[in-house]
């Protein structure tokens, strides 16, 4: 008989401990913040205490990693990295994933959190090309399909590519120019980004 259909145990098994993950790091992320997780998944909080969130959507290789850090030395815990509205409304902050090339899902975030802050991490467009090329050919090499698919055009380290890095970002400023006060465009290689971090 073939595998992997719906009655196989394996993959059931595989698929129930993907359904855990979010709720495992909500549990680590909640006890560093201080808290408990309810029965419900939800931290034992304040009310409200999770209406003001900060959102990473820069593309990945522009400053994400450094951006978690950021957070945790803030106390803006628990943080993930979000792959959906439903999954943020648990969390506190979220970089890197769906947010950082899904313009459509940061539209929606910024409807459904009016008291939410975004963080556009950006590189020098030449310098972040030439990483992310290194990036999916030496480091993670298995990633260069799913980062092509992501941006959706053109091969990583290839003008298409870059120009595609240009437009995200484009797009990103573009739908806070009616409140540019909830945007922080951020190069992490800078020497005053703490600071404009704490500010945020």
């Amino acid at each position: 008989a073939a595998s992997g259909g719906a009655d196989d145990p394996e993959r059931g098994a595989n698929a129930g401990a993907r359904a855990e993950r979010p709720r495992r790091d909500l549990d680590k992320a909640c006890r560093r913040a201080g808290c408990v997780p309810g029965p419900d998944g939800a931290c034992k909080r304040p009310p409200g205490w999770l209406a003001t969130k900060i959102v990473g959507v820069g593309w990945k290789k522009t400053g994400t990693t450094s951006l978690q850090a950021a957070f945790r030395a803030l106390g803006l815990e628990p943080e993930c990295q979000c792959s959906s509205l439903r999954q943020l409304d648990a969390f506190k902050a979220t970089q890197d994933s769906a947010f950082s090339w899904n313009v459509t899902l940061v539209a929606e975030a910024k409807a459904r959190y009016p008291a939410a802050k975004f963080v556009l991490t950006w590189r020098d467009p030449a310098a972040w090309n030439a990483s992310i090329a290194h990036w999916t050919t030496s480091v993670k090499p298995w990633a260069f399909e799913r980062y092509a698919r992501f941006m959706g055009d053109g091969v990583p380290g290839s003008a298409a590519f870059l120009a595609a890095y240009s437009r995200h970002s484009e797009l990103v400023r573009t739908l806070f120019r009616d409140e540019p006060d909830r945007l922080l465009v951020l190069n992490v290689e800078d020497d005053g980004a703490a600071d404009a971090m704490r500010r945020l």
